[in-house]
């Protein structure tokens, strides 16, 4: 009789444990940063860049059988190594912890600015120009195409909720 493959075998307790942990975790920072930017009045997607960096982060330090032994993360690992598998996980999982931060500061910034204009016009004309302002051209949901979706007054005050 010949010995199972890696893709027929049956699965001990502890790795459907972890795949079920695993499968949470995701479900946790996909939601996690929805309800995370919406009580925060912040970008969703600079607050899934936070969570998820510090998912990546803790992945790379303790590294969880569904993490560590998965094919793309196999990959890497023969490429690399371990340590420097270990290291590039660390450093895309901080970049993007420091890259959400530095967004959502920016984001805090422009909306108070945004705010602080809107509360400043005196009638409909001002409100309306400050609303179409636009604090900083380069933010925007397209990077490198900044012109063609910047933030407006308008859509800071949809999600900032001045």
């Amino acid at each position: 009789m010949t010995e199972p493959s890696a893709y027929t075998r049956s699965l001990d307790r502890s790795e459907i444990v972890g795949i079920v942990g695993f499968a949470f975790i995701a479900t946790g920072i996909g939601g996690g940063s929805v309800v995370l930017a919406n009580v925060l009045h912040i970008d969703d997607g600079d607050a899934f860049a936070v969570l998820g960096g510090v998912a990546l982060t803790l992945a790379a330090i303790f590294r969880p059988w569904p993490f560590w032994w998965h094919a793309k993360a196999l990959l890497v690992r023969s490429v690399f190594g371990d340590r420097g598998a270990t290291a590039l996980y660390l450093l895309l999982g901080l970049g993007s912890v420091t890259w959400g931060s530095l967004r959502i500061r920016d984001w805090s910034h422009d909306a108070a600015t945004c705010r602080q204009l809107f509360e400043q016009a005196r009638n409909s004309q001002e409100r309306i120009q400050a609303l179409r302002h636009i604090p900083r051209p380069g933010m925007s949901d397209a990077p490198g195409h900044e012109s063609l979706n910047a933030w407006t007054c308008a859509r800071y005050r949809d999600f900032a909720g001045f």
